[in-house]
C-alpha cells in the first residue's frame, strides 16, 4: 500500500474516509463492495496511479472509517450515489470542461481551436458497487468517462427476481429479513464473520442454508482461507468492520434491492441505457453465474441491450474476489498493459507523453476533441505488439500536459511546434503520424498548401457526423482529397461514429497495422 494517503471529506453531514493516490488528472474512482472496504482495491489503485491516474477510493457511508448514516436502516443506494456526487464536486472532479471557448488564432490560415482543462472520471466498482456505478453513469452522463464493474453486470431497474426460484435459505432473503443476520453475525466475532463471508463467497456454489441452519454455519472453523487472502488481510477487514458494525451493510445493499437508485420514479430515466465505454471483469467460477438467468444474461450479451459498448471478460479460475485473487491480470485488463508515462519540456512546457513498445519505428498518435491520449490506448498496444513504438502526447492544455501560458493564444502552429519538439526530445527523425480519424483536410484550394506526398490512410465511420459538413461527403467520396494527398486511401467502415478507433479497436487497428507493414519501417 505505498504511497496511498488517508483523508476524511465531509459531505452530506458526514465524514467520509477516502483512500487516495497519484496526482494525475484522468481519475479513477473505486466502489467498493461487501463485505469489503476501500482495502479490496489496494492492488489496484498503485497500479493504475503508476500508470499516470489519480487513484481514490472511498468508504461509502456506514463503512470503514466513514461515519455511519444516523438511521442506518434508512440508508439507501440513493444515499451512496448522493455522497458519491458530493465528494466529486469537493474533490473537484469533473468531466465537464473547465474551459471551454473558441478563439481565432493565426488570423492569416484563419484556424479555429478549442482549448480547454479536462479531467476524466472512471468508475470501478465491483459487487454492488456495479449498483452505485452504473445508476451514476445514467443520472450523470456528463461526470463519467468510461465504466468497470466486477462481479455483478448491470442489471435493470426493479425488484430483484432471482430469489423466487431459489430456497428460503438463500443468503440474499435470510440477510433481507430484519434481525435474521444481526442473530446470526451476533454469535460470532466480527473478524469470524468477515472470513466466513470470504470464505463462502469465494466458492463457486451460492451460499443456501437449510431450514435448521444459518448462513454463518455453512463454514467450519477449520476452513481455510482463499490462498490469495492474507492472516493480515482478514485482520485488517476484521478491526475495520469491528468499527463500523453491519448495520449499514445489512440495509445498503441487501435490503435496499430495488428501490429506484434516483429516489423518484423509473420514468425520470428515460432509457436505462449507459453509453460510456464499459469493462465487466468476471471469474468463471463466481458464485454469481449460479443466479437463475444470470449465466445466459452475461455470456448470450443480453447485458450489452442496456450497455452496448461494453467488453466482457471472464477469468477462467476466477472467483467473486478477481481484484484481490488476480491482481496483476485484472489490473491488465484495463487494455493499458505495457503503456508509460513520462513528462517531457518542451517549448517551455511540460507535456505527458504515453509510450508503449521499444521498436525502432516509432508511430505518433494525435488526439482529437473532446480526447486524450487515452483514446489511443488499443491501438498504441496493437502497434507495440507488432514490433513498432507508439508515443501518444497530451497536447498543450489538454489531460496531463501544461497549459499555454494564454489559452486563449494557442494556436495550430503550436501544437505543430510542440511535436517537432518531442521528436526531437526523443530523438525521432522519421515517423508514422496517426491523428483523429473522421476529419480529413478542410483545404479546398490546392493552391493554399503543398501536396503531401507519403502514404496516406483516411478511416472513417459511415454514420460520422463529419460527412454531414456542407460539401464534404462530396469531397471524400469524389476523392477531390486526393488533389492534396495523391497517395491516400480511403476506407469507410460502414457503422462506424466519430469514434471509431474506440468503436471498433480490433478493426482498427489491423487496419493501421497493414497500413504500416505494406509502405514498409521508416
Amino acid at each position: 500500500m505505498d504511497g496511498i494517503e488517508h483523508k476524511f471529506i465531509e459531505v452530506n453531514g458526514l465524514k467520509l474516509h477516502v483512500a487516495e493516490i497519484g496526482t494525475g488528472s484522468p481519475v479513477v474512482v473505486f466502489l467498493h463492495g461487501f463485505p469489503e472496504i476501500w482495502y479490496t482495491w489496494r492492488h489496484q489503485m498503485v497500479a493504475v496511479a503508476k500508470a499516470g491516474f489519480r487513484a481514490i477510493a472511498p468508504d461509502y457511508r456506514g463503512y470503514g472509517l466513514s461515519d455511519p448514516p444516523p438511521e442506518p436502516e434508512k440508508a439507501s443506494f440513493s444515499d451512496f450515489i448522493a455522497d458519491l456526487l458530493a465528494l466529486l464536486d469537493v474533490l473537484a472532479i469533473s468531466k465537464v470542461l473547465c474551459s471551454f471557448g473558441y478563439s481565432r488564432v493565426n488570423k492569416d490560415a484563419g484556424f479555429e481551436v478549442l482549448y480547454r482543462l479536462l479531467i476524466f472520471v472512471f468508475l470501478v466498482g465491483k459487487d454492488f458497487g456495479a449498483m452505485v456505478a452504473y445508476p451514476f453513469a445514467l443520472l450523470h452522463p456528463d461526470r463519467v468517462s468510461g465504466v468497470v464493474t466486477l462481479g455483478v453486470p448491470f442489471m435493470p431497474p426493479g425488484p430483484p427476481k432471482h430469489h423466487k426460484s431459489l430456497p428460503e435459505g438463500f443468503y440474499i432473503s435470510r440477510w433481507r429479513e430484519p434481525g435474521r443476520a444481526e442473530a446470526d453475525f451476533g454469535r460470532l466475532d466480527v473478524k469470524t464473520v468477515v472470513r466466513n463471508i470470504y470464505i463462502l463467497f469465494s466458492r463457486s456454489e451460492i451460499p443456501i442454508a437449510s431450514e435448521d441452519k444459518e448462513i454463518m454455519d455453512l463454514v467450519e472453523p477449520s476452513t481455510p482461507l482463499p490462498s490469495w487472502f492474507t492472516e493480515e488481510d482478514l485482520a485488517t477487514y476484521g478491526a475495520l468492520y469491528e468499527k463500523s458494525g453491519f448495520r449499514t451493510a445489512l440495509q445498503v445493499p441487501y435490503r435496499s434491492l430495488g428501490e429506484q437508485s434516483n429516489g423518484k420514479d423509473s420514468d425520470d430515466v428515460p432509457q436505462p441505457k449507459v453509453e460510456a465505454p464499459a469493462l465487466f471483469i468476471m471469474g468463471e467460477k463466481d458464485y454469481v453465474f449460479k443466479f437463475p438467468g444470470m449465466d445466459e444474461y452475461i455470456r448470450t450479451g443480453q447485458v450489452k441491450m442496456f450497455v452496448p459498448n461494453l467488453e466482457i471478460i471472464i477469468l477462467p479460475d476466477g472467483t467473486h474476489f478477481v481484484q484481490e485473487q488476480f491482481p496483476d491480470q485484472q489490473t491488465k485488463n484495463s487494455k493499458m498493459e505495457g503503456i508509460e508515462h513520462k513528462f517531457i519540456g518542451v517549448n517551455g512546457l511540460k507535456l505527458h507523453i504515453a509510450e508503449a513498445g521499444t521498436g525502432s519505428s516509432a508511430v505518433v498518435f494525435l488526439h482529437g476533441f473532446p480526447e486524450i491520449w487515452y483514446t489511443w490506448r488499443h491501438q498504441m498496444i496493437a502497434v507495440a505488439k507488432a514490433g513498432f513504438r507508439a508515443i501518444a502526447p497530451d497536447y498543450r492544455g489538454y489531460g496531463l500536459s501544461d497549459p499555454s501560458a494564454e489559452p486563449e493564444r494557442t494556436s495550430f502552429s503550436d501544437l505543430t511546434s510542440d511535436l517537432l519538439a518531442v521528436l526531437d526530445a526523443l530523438a525521432i527523425s522519421k515517423v508514422c503520424l496517426v491523428k483523429s480519424f473522421g476529419e480529413p483536410s478542410n483545404v479546398k484550394d490546392p493552391n493554399d498548401v503543398p501536396k503531401v506526398e507519403a502514404p496516406a490512410l483516411l478511416i472513417m465511420g459511415e454514420k460520422d457526423y463529419v460527412f454531414k459538413f456542407p460539401g464534404m461527403e462530396d469531397y471524400i467520396r469524389s476523392g477531390q482529397v486526393k488533389m492534396f494527398v495523391p497517395n491516400l486511401e480511403i476506407i469507410i467502415l460502414p457503422d462506424g461514429g466519430h469514434f471509431v478507433q474506440e468503436q471498433f479497436p480490433d478493426q482498427v487497428n489491423q487496419l493501421i497495422l497493414t497500413f504500416l507493414n505494406d509502405n514498409g519501417k521508416p
